[in-house]
């Protein structure tokens, strides 16, 4: 009835570096119309988002600045062999809005939302397994 989470997840994921400059960040989200890019490093998995961007501009910061110089977000993430409704318990407990899913290897493999899920299955069905 419930899929897994490797089965819904956005598996086209934008990549950058820590050396990728906000102009470089924008142009990316605008060229492939996506909301986030995804850094990956040696102790985890890193998200940038639109909206990481747009406080950025906001509060003055200038589009020299690299992913390194600014705060980013380690995304928890869940095997991709996982049911749907651990994913939405991984999401509720992270409190963030993006959830990475990996591989046997560790591998980042895609993306999850909140939308991802809801969109996954019927609201009616998840109102009654879900406490």
């Amino acid at each position: 009835m419930f899929p897994t989470v490797g089965t819904i997840a956005q598996r086209e994921i934008l990549r950058a570096t820590l050396e990728t400059s906000m102009r470089e960040v924008s142009e990316l989200l605008s060229r492939y119309n996506v909301s986030s890019v995804v850094i990956e490093q040696a102790d985890g998995h890193y998200v940038f988002s639109v909206e990481d961007l747009l406080v950025h501009v906001h509060e003055g910061g200038q589009t020299s600045a690299k992913l390194g110089d600014l705060p980013i977000r380690k995304v928890a993430c869940i095997g991709e062999n996982e049911h749907i409704l651990a994913g939405l318990d991984e999401l509720e407990k992270s409190g963030d809005r993006y959830l990475g899913v990996v591989g046997s290897g560790g591998e980042l493999v895609g993306i999850l939302t909140y939308t991802d899920i809801l969109s996954a299955v019927d609201p009616t069905v998840l109102v009654q397994k879900k406490p």
